[in-house]
């Protein structure tokens, strides 16, 4: 069917009163009116793709346009290729035809503007040069404009990309080198000094070197640590484009107290004296805390007062004090002006919350100026970690080695370089239209490309047809690529729907890929979600929502042969008790029930909402209602917000029986297998790592028991420990001369590991274990580097994140898909569980941005030292992360077609409110939906909250995770240690393992022995590890105690013995109450020749264990009716299975007391935190085998030639 459709002015498009007809006069304006700038908006599963195909077609055919005239962006790579191949179908059908039609039963295109010959002619030529078309992504367009103009960019003549893959280790090593830089600085180093001179001539740095120096030592005394600035520079260096005013701006000097005093106390005066002179009540809250805040001030700049200059005071906050009321007559202008000044914007406030406000601010001000050291610290070094990172890009723009980053921001130097005017020229002469599709995921720096080539010139706008720009806000979910909602909202204010300004402004709201109840119940539930999220003064800008228009509900004849209709089926699962009980495992027990019960293949709510045509025996369509199709495993995707929460629901399903898909790489380094090969890999890269060969020698692989172990160590014959570690040795003396492939592939042949996972229980390891040996290999093409740096890489692959750079894996096997919304992104599903709702989100980590207002520097937090501008980028960032929440929840109930299915096993505060949960804005939302709408059309379409057993699914519960692994009984154990150890061994072929002091020290800052600059100048960059996940686990449970704990120093000297020190005093301790008539001095000379302690060091490790003897933990253990030392404990966290030993274990009264010895010189407060996350380890993983509860944690360390005791008591 043809049709020819009139030419539409911006004016003809709205159809007042008909959102239908808007949006098909819309698509027609897309399609048909090419000499206007536009700017689309357009809903999830609106059709832009076909859309813009359309609109290529008339600028190729209609208007003469060749193909490489025109640019095409798009996000990513897989989206550019689907583009393409779109494009090259539809010019396919143009030059076989002379015309297109989009889909089976879509109006045919006819070209308005040329014969049906002359349209097959261009769409021939067109389809020749498709090759060599600039489509593709921003990355890929930025390095052909650089290959274009590599001298005028800087660049060498041959200007090459860098693997994605060696991107990612090069930026480590070149944060390494930052490192290496500033250890060196610390330790005073002449040539490092030199250095950081020249860095400063040449980058214009505001600095002095020895005072870098100072301060970099001041800072690393006071909680931060070398891997703070290794995190600080590689983020540097992803956005080293934005560094220039960080390098030259003026350092920041803070008020001086008197000016201080001045300013605040003049306006805190004012604002009394405004108040008093209303007539309102003089008792009144708030201007009863201006008094308490005056006097704060006083106080804090008495020249008198003692203060560290580092320990921040805690003051009253306002609160909810005050009466709007009483204040509605105040004078607040004075506090206007001092928040004005302070770009805070009041115009939305009342009197009352102006005067709150003010207070916050000097308080938070108060607060901030006793740690002013720390802060113009920070502020001193951030310039001098920018030039470090400038330097090293310096060096890659010399090589013409360019990664990601750096083609975007020398593209946008090309084009914003003012001596570059005729290059802008030629390039807008050059590419006449540029399309950027998903441009919600673009950053500033991106849009100043594209704009700059449209308008021809930096100060002028886009040529009218040069620029058509499509997104969607609400599926803006890159913020860690830099992607910026409030860039989008800027460009688009340049739009109107009039025409006026730079173009066009269209909205597309028809939805071609979901059923009418799944468009109903999202229309209804993120109407509310967004609606109070527009943005307030200068807080981060919230998509606005428009409503979805739905197709026409079919009807299909189902497997019985009834017909019936197809509106599709949306089910929301809450159960008030299971989530108060186990959130994890009530949505577990959800995701299976759904499934079970879409697969049935006999509920019509499970039928997919399209209808499949019937056909007669000679292949003619039948007229009537088309086939009902049931869902099948495949057809279901279960989206989740992290590979964590996707790891335990492919434990849920696998469990449940139900075949599954996973659709990401991370999940590779998680399989138990491949766990201990990195492992052993691990070892032997680094022979130096004694945690490192010990746990090589308990994988599986190496087979050493942790009871021939312990013989090896008291030199009692342990020939198999032996011959794992002479393989271990020649292993890395080989490995040495190697690349990473071959390493991995000799181990894997000289293991005989195909073979052994070929076993029928073990078959899907093969595939795992050929993914893993390709990647190596990959690895060493890319990087030519060796088995460390490969290891170290895929520690850092294995790291919980949104899988968004995963690739997706999809085979079209038969099973369920889970993936994380990021990954889902652009894709669709017959049905959709969005689960990972209901549990604690991950711990934010901000750690630095650019400011948002002129100058544009970097403020970063090193430790606990933050710089200037940090708080306020803080605050910001939070706000913003909360917005794209909902954004990503947009994005992940929108992939389903016909069924939507979402478990909210979020639950309740003691106040009755949902607790904070990732899903709770979509609970609030359905409650206010239902509040303000008809109850009972809402249910119709699915928006009512229902329990899972009236899904009529099998009822198989699911056996909790990890209940593979039972606790014995403490008695058991106390007798029966070696079968302990015997199930540990058993234990780490089940699961990736690691020990308990490895988990709880996964983030500690201290790298060395002692606290302080020497520690900090032996720091070394870690890799991440399966510890430093686990422990992430535990933050974000509750796990890690809560308290204000000391530093604590031992106040003795000792120099550095690695472990071994420990180890001696601990088996001094261990064999002390059976020892009979030897001595302390006896047995730490035994246990000083057994751990390698040098002789002149007996007497230490004697007079350390005397004073742990003395101790009232050891004494009261002594003393207990129940006592237990060097008690093995075993478990599972977040699937891995670790292990540990405790010091001391007593029971006192009705509960226990779980004690360890600690021979630290010193031990910062972050240590001690980390010792007491490491019992409270083992207090849960003894559960409730103790018959009574864990209730109290003791360190002992030294004093001098006594002990001392830290206590921290459990909730």
């Amino acid at each position: 069917m043809t049709k020819t459709t009139p030419y539409l002015t911006a004016a003809d498009i709205v159809a007042d009163g008909d959102a239908l007809q808007t949006d098909l006069n819309g698509r027609n304006y897309i399609q048909w009116t090419t000499d206007t700038n536009v700017f689309v908006q357009a809903g999830a599963g609106s059709g832009k793709t076909t859309t813009l195909i359309q609109r290529l077609l008339t600028l190729i055919i209609d208007d003469g346009l060749r193909i490489d005239q025109i640019a095409a962006i798009t996000f990513t790579e897989a989206a550019a290729a689907k583009l393409v191949a779109d494009l090259r179908q539809a010019l396919a059908d143009v030059s076989d035809a002379g015309t297109h039609t989009p889909f089976p039963d879509a109006e045919t295109t006819v070209f308005r503007k040329v014969p049906a010959d002359e349209a097959k002619r261009r769409a021939a030529e067109a389809l020749e040069g498709l090759p060599g078309a600039s489509i593709g992504t921003l990355h890929s367009f930025c390095l052909r404009l650089l290959k274009l103009y590599p001298l005028e960019a800087g660049l060498p003549p041959q200007v090459d990309k860098v693997d994605e893959l060696r991107q990612q280790m090069d930026a480590q090593l070149r944060a390494d080198s930052v490192v290496d830089t500033l250890t060196r600085l610390v330790a005073a180093d002449a040539g490092a000094l030199r250095e950081l001179g020249e860095l400063a001539e040449q980058y214009q740095l505001r600095v002095e070197p020895a005072a870098v120096a100072e301060d970099l030592r001041f800072l690393l005394t006071n909680g931060a640590s070398m891997r703070d600035f290794s995190e600080r520079a590689r983020w540097m260096d992803a956005h080293w484009g934005e560094l220039g005013p960080t390098l030259t701006a003026p350092r920041w000097r803070p008020a001086t107290e008197d000016e201080f005093k001045r300013e605040w106390l003049d306006t805190l005066a004012a604002l009394q004296a405004g108040y008093d002179a209303s007539g309102a009540k003089p008792g009144d809250g708030l201007r009863t805390k201006i008094d308490a805040v005056v006097a704060g001030v006083q106080e804090h700049t008495d020249p008198t007062r003692a203060t560290t200059g580092r320990e921040p005071t805690a003051h009253a906050k306002p609160g909810n004090s005050g009466s709007a009321k009483d204040w509605a007559m105040a004078d607040v202008s004075a506090a206007e002006r001092m928040l004005e000044r302070r770009g805070v914007d009041h115009s939305a406030w009342n009197n009352k919350k102006t005067a709150a406000e003010l207070l916050k601010l000097c308080i938070a001000e108060m607060e901030g100026r006793e740690t002013i050291q720390l802060t113009q610290a920070v502020d001193a070094v951030t310039p001098v970690l920018a030039a470090l990172v400038m330097r090293d890009k310096d060096r890659r723009v010399r090589r013409g080695t360019l990664e990601y980053h750096d083609m975007v921001y020398l593209a946008q130097e090309l084009v914003e370089n003012p001596e570059n005017g005729d290059i802008l020229a030629r390039l807008h002469e050059q590419f006449r239209v540029i399309v950027v599709d998903e441009f919600q995921d673009t950053d500033p720096a991106q849009y100043t490309i594209v704009r700059a080539i449209a308008a021809g010139s930096l100060t002028g706008v886009p040529t009218p047809g040069s620029l058509f720009v499509v997104g969607d806000p609400k599926q803006s979910i890159y913020r860690f690529r830099n992607a910026d909602i409030d860039n989008y909202n800027l460009v688009r204010q340049s739009y109107s729907l009039d025409g006026a300004g730079e173009g066009v402004l269209l909205n597309l709201s028809q939805n071609f890929r979901s059923s009418s109840n799944v468009i109903a119940a999202v229309n209804a539930i993120f109407g509310e979600v967004f609606a109070d999220d527009a943005p307030a003064g200068t807080g981060p800008a919230q998509a606005a929502y428009n409503d979805m228009l739905a197709q026409a509900v079919q009807e299909g004849i189902g497997p019985d042969g009834t017909t019936t209709p197809l509106p599709g089926t949306v089910i929301l699962l809450r159960d008030d008790a299971g989530a108060a009980e186990n959130p994890h495992a009530a949505e577990e027990a959800d995701i299976v029930a759904l499934i079970r019960a879409a697969t049935r293949g006999d509920d019509p709510a499970f039928y997919y909402h399209q209808t499949e045509a019937r056909k007669d025996a000679d292949g003619n369509p039948i007229e009537g209602p088309g086939v009902a199709r049931p869902l099948t495993y495949s057809d279901i995707a279960v989206l989740v917000p992290t590979n964590r929460d996707s790891r335990r629901i492919l434990a849920a399903l696998a469990k449940a029986g139900i075949p599954y898909v996973s659709e990401g790489s991370t999940r590779l380094f998680r399989v138990p297998e491949l766990g201990d090969l990195l492992t052993v890999l691990r070892a032997v890269g680094d022979p130096a790592d004694p945690y490192a060969q010990v746990a090589a020698l308990r994988t599986a692989l190496l087979g050493c028991s942790d009871a021939e172990l312990a013989a090896a160590r008291a030199g009692q014959p342990a020939p198999r420990v032996e011959e794992a570690r002479e393989w271990l040795r020649e292993t890395a003396k080989e490995a040495r001369g190697k690349d990473a492939g071959a390493v991995v592939r000799g181990i894997v042949q000289d293991k005989h590991l195909r073979q052994a996972f070929m076993s029928p229980s073990r078959g899907s390891a093969v595939g795992s274990l050929d993914h893993f040996e390709a990647l190596a290999e990959q690895f060493s093409q890319a990087t030519g580097l060796g088995i460390r740096e490969f290891v170290r890489w895929a520690d850092e692959q294995g790291e919980d994140n949104n899988g968004a750079s995963d690739p997706v894996l999809d085979n079209r096997a038969e099973g369920v898909r889970v993936m994380t919304i990021h990954k889902s992104k652009g894709l669709e599903f017959p049905m959709v569980i969005a689960a990972g709702l209901s549990a604690k989100g991950g711990n934010r980590r901000f750690s630095g941005g650019i400011s948002r207002t002129e100058p544009k520097v970097a403020h970063i937090k090193l430790g606990a030292a933050q710089g200037p501008g940090y708080a306020d980028l803080n605050d910001f960032d939070a706000e913003a992360d909360k917005n794209e929440l909902k954004r990503r929840l947009y994005v992940a109930l929108t992939r389903a077609e016909s069924v939507l299915a979402v478990p909210l096993q979020i639950p309740l505060t003691k106040q009755g409110a949902y607790a904070s949960r990732p899903g709770t804005p979509l609970l609030k939302a359905l409650d206010a939906a239902r509040a303000g709408a008809d109850g009972e059309q809402l249910a119709e379409v699915g928006l009512a909250l229902r329990t899972r057993d009236t899904l009529g699914a099998p009822d198989e519960p699911l056996a909790p995770l990890g209940s593979g692994l039972p606790i014995p009984d403490l008695e058991a154990i106390a007798s029966r240690r070696s079968d302990l150890r015997a199930s540990l061994t058993k234990a780490a072929a089940v699961a990736p393992r690691i020990s308990v002091t490895a988990i709880a020290h996964a983030s500690e800052r201290d790298a060395g022995e002692d606290a302080g600059v020497g520690a900090a100048t032996k720091d070394a960059v870690a890799s991440t590890s399966t510890g430093a996940t686990v422990r992430r686990h535990l933050t974000e449970a509750g796990w890690v105690p809560q308290g204000e704990f000391p530093n604590v120093d031992a106040r003795t000297e000792r120099a550095a013995l690695g472990t071994s020190f420990g180890s001696a005093v601990h088996e001094v301790m261990e064999r002390l109450p059976d020892a009979g008539d030897a001595t302390v001095a006896e047995l730490a000379r035994i246990a000083a020749a057994v751990n390698g302690v040098p002789e002149d060091r007996v007497d230490e490790v004697a007079r350390v264990a005397t004073a742990f003897a003395a101790s009232e933990p050891y004494c009261n253990a002594i003393a207990a009716e129940h006592h237990f030392r060097e008690l093995p404990v075993a478990g599972q966290v977040e699937g891995t299975a670790v292990n540990g030993y405790i010091d001391l274990l007593y029971k006192e009264g009705e509960h226990w007391v779980i004690a360890d010895y600690k021979t630290d010189v010193y031990a910062h407060r972050s240590r001690v935190e980390s010792y007491f996350t490491q019992l409270e380890l083992y207090a849960r993983l003894l559960g409730g085998a103790l018959g009574g509860p864990v209730a109290r944690l003791e360190l002992i360390f030294s004093d001098g030639d006594a002990a001392q005791v830290v206590t921290h008591l459990r909730g």
